[in-house]
């Protein structure tokens, strides 16, 4: 992340302002090429549609233009939930639904329903979304828009899937895949197909998820529509991978990863990392799976610090400069927070480093104190059997000496007399043969005439 240039660039907006409004007399068309502008930045990156939508909503209302002024805020609205910000598209959309029931443009209307339902699905509450989602199919029912109906239908799918009624979400998205077939539109039945094989993964049915897998990857690499391409790649992945087919399971995720970082879907890029990680860690290549790690930290650090340039250009658009020391001190603990999670992130990796390099260590220990322990049993085995050798000889010996009857003195082959002592400390071991030393004679002669006696 870039906190620091990013404050910067904030501070800067804050100081100036947006954009040099247009004149009050500029053509009608310059508001429709503003948000064409915008909905042409929204497939790429959202945040920067923001300028030319709030310029456009500007001049319609300076030109009291009343439909475009509700194209305007349907737009906004769709810009606005998808930067996360509920409140700013709650209130753009409504305001816009209002006005287009007062026009009677049923399609426009059915669009704003259609949006209102997505939102109120991601604020849970199901009990407003389902029945704006359904009276959006009605509405394109009623004026027979195909491709509205199909659209109507894929979101009722999603709310289906998200509610985990895969069984109602599989039936929508079935009808789904009818209206696509019918109006032989190959980007919309390609992301169809993808949805069935994501419910009935979830149903763990696997072969038919493959199935619609590969049908989704076919058409879609006929259609060159590389987000669906990456999508499904890395669904078929997670399948493969859940399945126990590893080597396959990171083929896919490897290409999908790579057709995601050249359109720039950086979301997909990093759920292929992360389960292009996940298979090598499975797979024990350990190293290889911290490698592929950071390259999703640097991913994450990527969308951390877009999301702070969202929330920039959220504050440009709402022209809000009342509390802009507060603001500036909200995005550096943003900042901040974001710092201590990746730190956290680095932290959780070095420890499992450090339980590997530890759980390595404790088992060379183990196996150094056990091969040590054999060698010095090994060694006193040794011992035993020399002493014991040793005991026996000196038994044998002992039998063959002349002791002292009276001062236990033994003589050697030379006939001199020595302490047993000496010689041999455990003299209990020995026997006497009676006959008494020189020394012994002298001072006892009694002795020595019982003796001889």
């Amino acid at each position: 992340m870039y906190p620091k240039q990013l404050l910067y660039v904030l501070a800067i907006v804050l100081m100036t302002g947006t954009c040099s409004p247009a004149g009050a007399q500029e053509p009608v068309d310059r508001i429709e090429q503003l948000l064409t502008e915008a909905e042409t930045e929204i497939n790429r990156t959202v945040w920067k549609s923001l300028g030319p939508a709030t310029t456009a909503l500007k001049l319609a209302r300076e030109q009291g233009d009343t439909e475009s002024i509700a194209k305007a805020r349907l737009l906004l609205g769709k810009i606005y939930l998808d930067l996360k910000d509920t409140e700013k598209a709650l209130t753009n959309l409504l305001e816009a639904l209002d006005t287009f029931q007062q026009l009677g443009d049923k399609k426009s209307e059915a669009q704003a329903r259609n949006r209102l339902g997505r939102l109120y699905r991601e604020l849970n509450e199901d009990e407003n979304a389902l029945p704006q989602l359904e009276a959006a199919l009605n509405l394109y029912r009623e004026i027979n828009d195909q491709h509205g109906i199909s659209r109507a239908l894929n979101s009722l799918g999603a709310y289906y899937w998200s509610n985990e009624a895969y069984n109602k979400a599989l039936e929508h998205f079935l009808a789904s895949v009818d209206q696509q077939e019918e109006r032989k539109d190959p980007v919309g039945l390609s992301a169809a197909y993808n949805n069935i094989g994501i419910v009935y993964q979830e149903l763990n049915d696997p072969d038919h998820a493959l199935d619609y897998y590969n049908r989704a990857l076919k058409i879609g690499r006929e259609a060159n529509y590389n987000a669906v391409i990456a999508s499904a790649m890395t669904n078929r992945a997670s399948l493969y991978a859940n399945t126990g087919r590893l080597a396959d399971a990171f083929k896919d995720a490897q290409e999908a990863e790579s057709i995601a970082s050249g359109i720039g879907a950086l979301d997909q890029s990093l759920e292929s990392l992360d389960l292009m990680a996940d298979i090598r860690r499975r797979q024990g290549r350990f190293r290889e799976s911290l490698s592929i790690r950071d390259q999703a930290d640097q991913i994450r650090d990527t969308l951390a610090a877009r999301k702070v340039m969202e929330r920039i250009a959220l504050i440009q658009a709402s022209h809000d400069f009342k509390d802009k020391e507060q603001t500036i001190r909200l995005l550096e603990q943003e900042n901040r927070i974001q710092d201590l999670t990746i730190e956290k992130q680095k932290i959780n990796r070095n420890l499992m480093i450090l339980g590997l390099l530890l759980l390595g260590g404790f088992s060379l220990g183990f196996l150094y104190l056990y091969l040590s322990r054999a060698r010095q049993t090994r060694h006193i085995e040794s011992s035993n059997r020399e002493l014991k050798q040793a005991l026996e000889r000196i038994t044998a010996l002992t039998d063959l000496l002349t002791v002292c009857s009276s001062c236990r003195k033994v003589r050697d082959n030379n006939g001199n007399w020595l302490q047993l002592e000496g010689i041999l400390p455990d003299y209990s071991l020995h026997r006497s043969t009676g006959e008494l030393c020189p020394d012994c004679r002298d001072q006892s002669p009694e002795l020595s005439d019982t003796k001889k006696s």
